[in-house]
């Protein structure tokens, strides 16, 4: 189910839902996206 996040994707769903990533701002958020998708997994995962 993984799939790669990176900025240009990450770009599209949040422009998908009206928000903007700033280029600024773009290694974090992806850093921060990427952290949080994979405890997602990890949750998934280790869940009964």
């Amino acid at each position: 189910m993984s799939q790669d996040l990176d900025a240009e994707r990450l770009r599209v769903l949040l422009e998908a839902r009206g928000l903007r990533l700033r280029p600024e701002d773009e290694a974090a958020t992806l850093s921060t996206a990427q952290f949080l998708r994979a405890a997602a997994e990890r949750i998934r995962r280790a869940a009964p």
